[in-house]
């Protein structure tokens, strides 16, 4: 339910169609033909898990103040998540502690800095599954109740 809003949708359907009105606004999309697709089929194997700490948000956005670009460093550890930027007005580096059961390894990796909170954005707990540095990421909450997962790609660093 969202606060505020007392509104009725109603949605209708028909063979090709599907809409949802609320209101005097109407959406009307057209429905997929055949199979739709797999899309776990289109991410490698992601044996790499690491819980997202909840200040990760801040992070990004105190570090991105000094990035030229979008692309941010984050480098992910056993015990640590560190994200970088790097620009004309100067550098910006922060720590934060996470579990992991990366092996010990240190994984830097080029994101967009608005791409991660997306995905992380109003989640209570999440995860990120990786497998290596240019393998796309997969974030999801942790409760399952309503999951929404994101698919991160990774972007050329430049440092």
């Amino acid at each position: 339910a969202i606060r505020g809003f007392t509104d009725t949708v109603k949605i209708t359907s028909s063979a090709n169609h599907a809409m949802f009105e609320c209101g005097n606004r109407a959406i009307v999309t057209r429905q997929m033909e055949g199979e739709f697709p797999k899309w776990r089929s289109f991410i490698p194997e992601l044996p790499y898990s690491i819980e997202i700490p909840e200040s990760l948000t801040r992070a990004i956005q105190r570090v991105e103040v000094t990035s030229d670009r979008s692309v941010l460093k984050v480098t992910f550890a056993r015990e640590s998540i560190k994200v970088e930027s790097n620009g004309k007005d100067g550098q910006a580096k922060e720590s934060l502690p996470t579990m992991s059961n990366l092996n010990g390894q240190e994984m830097p990796i080029g994101l967009f800095g608005r791409q991660v909170l997306e995905a992380i954005r109003g989640q209570n707990g999440v995860t990120c599954q990786l497998a290596a540095a240019d393998k796309p990421l997969l974030f999801q909450p942790i409760s399952k109740d309503f999951s929404v997962v994101y698919i991160v790609m990774p972007a050329t660093l430049k440092w």
